[in-house]
């Protein structure tokens, strides 16, 4: 594995553990025993009204089974709610509860100190390059898996 791949890997990991830190210690956001991918999870709906189990899969990158466990996680908490799509039956719609809209807020400052304190010691030079950085990675990444030439 070359160094960039595991130094990524790495961030992302930190993310999570740092973000799962913030998340079990407001003590506004105990009650709801969140982890990092349920709050993405509710973020990722807050942008996507209706959305369909299937699109939600899609826009979070995981399979199917993973985000229906995701889901009834959050359903089992009052987080969301699902019900079958009344133009295609076979299609199950998630929605918000107002108690996971009430907790957004909270869950995007999570986000926004995660942000704040990794790119603290950089210089904003070095936060604007650091985005076109990754920007470019993901674009590619993107390319690829929508049927883009492997390397």
């Amino acid at each position: 594995m070359s160094k960039l791949t595991g130094k990524m890997k790495l961030v992302a990991r930190y993310m999570d553990r740092f973000k799962c830190r913030l998340l079990r210690s407001d003590p506004r956001l105990q009650p709801y025993d969140l982890g990092s991918r349920q709050a993405e999870t509710i973020l990722t709906l807050s942008r996507m009204p209706d959305a369909s189990q299937d699109d939600l899969a899609e826009a979070l990158m995981v399979n199917k089974s993973t985000v229906a466990r995701w889901l009834e996680l959050l359903e089992s908490k009052g987080l969301v709610c699902r019900t079958t799509n009344p133009d295609n039956r076979r299609a199950v719609q998630v929605r918000l509860t107002p108690e996971a809209e009430a907790i957004v807020p909270l869950l995007r400052d999570v986000n926004r100190k995660w942000a704040d304190f990794v790119s603290e010691n950089l210089s904003p030079e070095e936060e604007s390059r650091l985005e076109e950085i990754l920007g470019e990675i993901v674009r590619r990444a993107e390319e690829f898996l929508k049927g883009g030439e492997a390397p």
